[in-house]
């Protein structure tokens, strides 16, 4: 009897260590695979083109360090998301003064006067009228494995995640940037809940108050309320990569037409803000 229960226990303990050395192997190879990633990652960021926005504290909240310049971009918001997306498409296109920029929408809406306060001429930019979304995102796929253009823009209602994912691999493999200004609310109205996963950076924008107190209330320089909702490396990495807590991610920022950069809105003491001091140097200069 004692025999048997010992070859019992013998048995046990074996079989324990071999769950052991499987589990510790298991655990190395899981290492190994997390290693690889964030050597893969480092790589995707280290090898990225990018473009500094014109501010540091945006700029630094990106893992990259500054904006990608090739790949898929998503901004949502009202009207001001199209502002925002210009002072993207004036850093990129002053860099490539040779190049067109497609523009694809269902809309007649787009003021192309407008533009020029972002530094940025109507006569660089071919306009695409589409019937709807799929027309819009066909053109965009298309505009983006052409050379000649520097950016290609798209403002449709909704993109589903294949459509996404096609634009994000054809920036990618053409080193072209796209930009995607989704709105809040789509044709009926109601609150829009469609966001395109394979979008290197999803931005918010609000439009702020742009009124200067010390003048009037005359209008001021644009101003937004920009928020960074996530981001991630590539397409290759499809998880989206967690924000930390500690990490600033909310703005509010102005677009200067004198400088043609974007700069934070700093409040003061007196309650007014550092753009009304900055216009009244200017205007006191003038």
């Amino acid at each position: 009897m004692y025999l048997k229960y010992s070859k019992i226990a013998f048995n046990k303990n074996k079989e324990l260590y071999k769950n052991r050395e499987t589990l510790e192997k298991l655990r190395n190879k899981i290492s190994q695979i997390e290693n690889n990633n964030k050597s893969n990652n480092d790589k995707i960021i280290s090898q990225t083109p990018i473009i500094p926005l014109g501010e540091r504290r945006i700029d630094s909240s990106l893992p990259w360090g500054d904006f990608p310049k090739v790949g898929l971009h998503e901004i949502v918001g009202d009207t001001s998301a199209v502002g925002f997306a210009a002072t993207i498409i004036n850093k990129i296109s002053s860099q490539n003064i040779n190049k067109t920029i497609l523009w694809c929408q269902s809309r007649r809406n787009l003021y192309c006067h407008g533009l020029l306060q972002f530094g940025i001429s109507p006569d660089r930019i071919i306009f695409v009228h589409s019937k709807n979304d799929t027309e819009i995102l066909w053109a965009m796929e298309e505009g983006l494995q052409n050379p000649d253009l520097s950016i290609v823009v798209g403002r449709p209602y909704k993109v589903p995640s294949i459509a996404g994912r096609r634009l994000q691999l054809a920036a990618e493999a053409n080193n072209s940037l796209a930009l995607l200004i989704n709105p809040q609310t789509d044709k009926s109205n109601q609150l829009h809940t469609n966001t395109v996963n394979a979008a290197l950076t999803r931005w918010h924008v609000k439009s702020a108050s742009s009124l200067n107190t010390q003048y009037h209330n005359k209008p001021s320089f644009p101003k937004w309320d920009l928020e960074l909702q996530r981001y991630k490396y590539s397409s290759i990495n499809l998880n989206k990569q967690k924000i930390r807590k500690s990490q600033e991610t909310s703005w509010q920022v102005e677009w200067c037409h004198e400088t043609h950069n974007i700069s934070l809105v700093a409040n003061l003491c007196n309650g007014s803000t550092q753009s009304n001091k900055n216009q009244s140097k200017i205007q006191n200069n003038g």
